[in-house]
């Protein structure tokens, strides 16, 4: 298996090179797919703080894309150039697509080509062809393309976001980021001519792929849960700022107080506003989320795990798993936004079951910038006496000090979650 990992924050992916489970011949590389907003991160927040949901100004492929600079007044770069790629013909291409973007979701595709998916989350699946994939935030595809053009054809390689209500915020300038590719004899100054088969209707459709589809090739059995907690998201002011609620409980870190060094001295005095769970005693935990929001959809994220995804939809589960013998697996999945289609909100869910075999403080959160910073975010602490036993370094606990002597003199300016 090869996959390129990407696990948030600004550093680059790491790929890691293993047995391989179906053949390709050329690898690509990450591809890194992002929204671009012009304003800054804190400007972006405080803005959300306050209810203005920042739409993006551009889409990107590896960190290129050109811009029509008439429509800012900001520094900007006329025909800045955009990303390329070269394609050999009959051979077959891995591409490992990773969405590193704040708030867009992805649909990638590349025209006249067909996309074998071999792998989700560094989970290798049982092969499907595609013509477009969706890519929420923090989600990893590997994809197989074979070269079925002629040495001189070019190609563009497209990233859209997702045009679906209240799906992907975008002022609408250039939502659609385009990459070239160029198979050998091709000059890589010719500008492609190819049209995409994508369909509006796929563009519109504000989910992930199938959760029948992406089959892990490694079955991990199913078992009843030993624990089902039920989480319910809510959306409202609380008088100053709007943001998340889980279970009435909106996230606020304190740096000063890292739950993981609390839980290694055998504290367990957490404030509520750290939204803290603890499942004693159970080994398989099902999570079943309710999403009560209109305004999107959120790629959830598990650290320190790969779950089972047991079905998604809209309303009341029915307690009928998709796939029993053998769910989806991932550590990303997009929870879609509630719907408004009779004049009531019907909220839409997500149940996820993983087994508790890694100690730890594990955070399960949106993968959306803005709504961790609004505090959709809680930590599962896992296992904390084995955490007991586990052998810290001198330094973590001295950063925490050097850390509070900092905070001591200094006052932080912190707006949002802290996240």
């Amino acid at each position: 298996m090869t996959v390129a990992q990407y696990s948030g924050g600004a550093h680059g992916p790491m790929v890691i090179h293993g047995p391989k489970h179906e053949d390709y011949d050329i690898d690509i590389g990450p591809i890194i797919l992002e929204d671009w907003f012009h304003a800054d991160y804190y400007t972006l927040v405080e803005g959300t703080m306050n209810g203005q949901f920042p739409p993006s100004n551009n889409n990107l492929i590896n960190g290129r894309m050109n811009y029509p600079c008439a429509n800012t007044t900001l520094p900007c770069t006329p025909n800045a150039g955009i990303s390329k790629f070269k394609f050999q013909s009959g051979k077959k291409h891995l591409l490992r697509l990773i969405n590193t973007g704040a708030e867009g979701n992805q649909k990638f595709s590349i025209d006249g080509h067909k996309l074998k998916v071999i792998a989700v989350d560094y989970i290798p699946v049982e092969p499907y062809t595609t013509n477009v994939v969706t890519l929420a935030v923090g989600q990893r595809t590997d994809v197989i393309v074979e070269a079925i053009g002629k040495p001189s054809d070019t190609f563009w390689m497209r990233s859209q976001l997702a045009q679906g209500f209240r799906c992907t915020l975008t002022d609408g300038i250039s939502p659609n980021a385009l990459a070239a590719v160029y198979y050998e004899n091709a000059s890589t100054d010719a500008i492609p001519k190819s049209t995409s088969d994508v369909t509006k209707e796929q563009l519109e459709q504000c989910k992930n792929d199938p959760i029948t589809q992406g089959i892990p090739l490694c079955n991990v059995p199913l078992e009843e849960p030993d624990h089902v907690e039920r989480v319910d998201f809510d959306f409202r002011s609380n008088g100053t700022n709007f943001i998340w609620y889980l279970n009435n409980s909106t996230y606020h870190g304190n740096y000063n107080k890292p739950t993981l060094l609390k839980a290694k001295r055998n504290e367990s005095d957490f404030n509520p506003e750290w939204n803290v769970y603890q499942f004693p005693g159970a080994k398989h935990v099902r999570i079943h989320m309710v999403n009560h929001g209109l305004i999107g959809g959120h790629p959830m994220h598990l650290h320190g795990h790969d779950y089972h995804i047991l079905a998604e939809g809209f309303g009341e589960w029915d307690g009928v798993v998709t796939n029993p013998e053998n769910t989806l697996r991932r550590d990303v999945h997009q929870m879609q936004n509630a719907r408004n289609t009779t004049g009531t909100v019907e909220p839409s869910y997500l149940v996820l079951q993983f087994v508790q075999d890694n100690p730890g403080a594990w955070p399960l959160h949106c993968h959306l910038a803005w709504h961790v910073s609004g505090g959709l975010f809680m930590q599962i602490l896992e296992r904390p006496e084995d955490i007991q036993k586990q052998a810290f370094g001198d330094e973590q606990f001295q950063l925490c000090d050097d850390w509070d002597a900092y905070t001591s003199e200094v006052v932080l300016n912190q707006i949002d979650s802290g996240l």
